[in-house]
């Protein structure tokens, strides 16, 4: 979307640039439109027809941008892509990024997702050592037992019969 040519001032000469507004009207015009938005950032127009894209964020639903188009002259709002205009498909697919990051609050919510990731990697890992010590345990257990099994029983010589194993009985 472009500014209205009837909107653009006609110059005498063309060494002369357009009388923007600045960048505090601009932004004061959208922050009392709106005035749950928080503006991160600006992007200055790129030509005599372009806007100031003003983008930031909601205070009542920090997970997704908002854009604001200003008229660079006349500081009127002309476009608005808030997140009433989203549908709900496009709220959730948008509030994943976000939510998996933690990029919404700032950094002391990314310090708790820090935490609680460090967590469940030490339970995985002691998950692990736990198994590999039952599995040890256990492997060397039957290891054991069929090397008892293998071994020849130092009782049944096959060179003495059986009798004569008995020491009480006399032949």
């Amino acid at each position: 979307m472009y500014v209205d040519r009837a909107d653009v001032p006609q110059l005498s000469s063309n060494s002369q640039t357009p009388p923007f507004i600045s960048l505090d009207e601009a932004t004061a015009a959208v922050e009392t439109a709106f005035p749950d938005f928080q503006a991160s950032f600006v992007s200055m127009p790129g030509n005599a027809y372009a806007h100031y894209r003003i983008g930031g964020r909601s205070v009542s639903y920090p997970l997704l941008f908002e854009r604001v188009s200003v008229n660079p002259y006349n500081a009127k709002i002309e476009q608005t892509r808030r997140i009433s205009d989203l549908s709900w498909l496009e709220i959730i697919t948008g509030s994943m990024r976000p939510l998996h990051t933690g990029d919404f609050v700032g950094l002391s919510l990314k310090l708790v997702y820090f935490f609680f990731g460090i967590l469940l990697t030490m339970m995985v890992f002691s998950g692990m050592m736990i198994w590999s010590k039952r599995t040890f345990r256990d492997t060397a257990a039957v290891l054991r037992e069929r090397k008892i099994k293998q071994q020849p029983n130092e009782q049944m010589n096959p060179q003495i019969p059986a009798y004569a194993l008995n020491k009480g009985e006399s032949a």
